[in-house]
């Protein structure tokens, strides 16, 4: 779950305006956190590795993983949307990893700040060939028909479309997207945030590489 938000403090003593000081920006992790009625779409991102005995630990997608790993991804929207997610393995292909047969029903819609695991209780092994496999993340605030897991269940995995994933990776300007990551250390989560905060923004997409040495 999302970290809870600073306790307030106390105010500067009352100042005169400045007319020259612009409004402070705000982060990706606070827009995501934010609850007002005007919320930017944001995706919080999480991979997770098995570690001894299969305990899951966090870990930062430029890790160069090694034959046998096994990992999983956690997805977390901020608002009640339609989540996309593709894979493109070495061989080229794209595999829709969500919707997902095994988790939500087999639907593409999301619930705010609900994490979805996928998969969901498993993990996926690194095997074959080395090289490098990218990630494609799509999160809706609106239905899109065009998306698998819109008006029926998946049954089971699909392939992905290079043609419409290159449409959904270009129909969102990169300028509307704020990036950030946790710091981990202590805290051990190693999450990714992406949000829109464009005033029109409906989406945000995001793009991942994991490498197999």
């Amino acid at each position: 779950a999302p970290a809870a938000a600073p306790a307030p403090m106390n105010p500067p003593p009352a100042s005169a305006p400045s007319a020259s000081a612009p409004a402070r920006e705000l982060g990706a992790k606070e827009m995501f956190v934010a609850t007002d009625g005007n919320v930017a779409p944001g995706l919080r991102f999480r991979l997770i590795q098995a570690g001894p005995s299969d305990a899951p630990m966090d870990v930062d997608t430029a890790k160069e993983f090694q034959t046998g790993d096994r990992i999983r991804f956690a997805f977390e929207s901020n608002i009640n949307g339609y989540l996309y997610v593709a894979q493109q393995g070495t061989s080229g292909n794209w595999t829709v990893l969500f919707p997902n047969p095994q988790i939500n029903g087999g639907l593409n819609a999301v619930k705010r700040f609900q994490e979805y695991e996928v998969p969901n209780g498993d993990w996926f092994q690194f095997d074959g060939a080395a090289g490098t496999e990218h990630v494609f993340v799509f999160l809706s605030r609106e239905p899109l028909a065009k998306l698998p897991g819109f008006d029926r269940p998946v049954r089971s995995f699909e392939s992905g479309s290079p043609a419409m994933i290159a449409e959904l990776r270009t129909s969102i300007q990169s300028r509307d997207l704020v990036f950030a990551k946790d710091a981990g250390g202590a805290s051990k989560t190693q999450a990714t945030y992406v949000v829109n905060k464009a005033d029109v923004g409906k989406a945000v997409t995001a793009s991942f590489n994991l490498t197999h040495k």
